[in-house]
């Protein structure tokens, strides 16, 4: 009985090693599908602003909190680019 035993512990412990391998692998993988992530978002921020030159040029002479909100007066044309 005592031998059966510590055959399950071993199992137990190896399988919690390999557990452990893979974790490290599993992290790396999300760390990479999120720079992904990123560098997509960059791209499109990038493509917005090619398109919106001018509200961004209107938008410099508002004081920096203003910035990150979109312009309420914008033309429906630039409204409907965004969208």
């Amino acid at each position: 009985m005592q031998h059966q035993e510590h055959m399950q512990q071993q199992q137990q412990q190896e399988q919690q090693q390999q557990q452990q391998q893979q974790q490290p692998m599993q992290q790396q993988q999300q760390m990479q599908q999120q720079q992904q992530q990123q560098q997509q978002m960059q791209q499109q921020q990038q493509q917005q602003q090619q398109q919106q030159v001018l509200p961004l040029l209107l938008l410099q002479h508002h004081p920096p909190g203003l910035v990150s909100t979109p312009p309420l007066g914008l033309p429906p044309a630039l409204q409907q680019q965004k969208a």
